[in-house]
């Protein structure tokens, strides 16, 4: 069926003549400005951009520990928010159940909430670490080309 809708044709031969320069265009083209050639200042002012950048990120994860201790200190947190979780439900169930009010919930929610926000602040802080990893090595390549 679809042999019947679409025929492919086999595109024309290009013979470019002798001495002469073609410059192929795309529709695409036609939306981005013209790229000058780089200049060497240019080339070396974004060196120098791309070096602080990274530099500031690196001195950004200056305070964060090594991601090997963050990554224990997730652990630990990961088991006692289950447990939290599992005496955030039981209280629930007591609290459907008649057993205790509404009220008596409150507690053991915002202890839940303040582990959370730790375990928050702790993928932040391994966020950062490994940025600052990824922007160590990027440094020491960039710094590696040059020299």
């Amino acid at each position: 069926m679809l042999n019947k809708l679409f025929r492919p044709k086999a595109p024309k031969p290009f013979n470019p003549e002798e001495g002469v320069n073609y410059r192929v265009t795309f529709p695409v083209d036609h939306t981005k400005p013209g790229i000058a050639a780089p200049t060497l200042e240019s080339a070396i002012a974004r060196v120098k951009a791309e070096c602080t950048e990274l530099r500031a990120v690196i001195d950004a994860a200056k305070d964060c520990r090594s991601v090997s201790a963050i990554d224990i200190e997730i652990g630990n947190v990961k088991e006692l928010l289950a447990k939290q979780r599992k005496d955030i439900e039981f209280a629930r169930a007591q609290c459907r159940s008649g057993f205790i009010s509404e009220r008596d919930i409150i507690p053991v929610q915002d202890k839940w909430e303040s582990t959370h926000t730790m375990f928050r602040k702790l993928h932040a802080e391994l966020d950062t670490r490994n940025k600052a990893d990824a922007a160590s090595v990027a440094l020491k390549l960039v710094l590696g080309d040059i020299q």
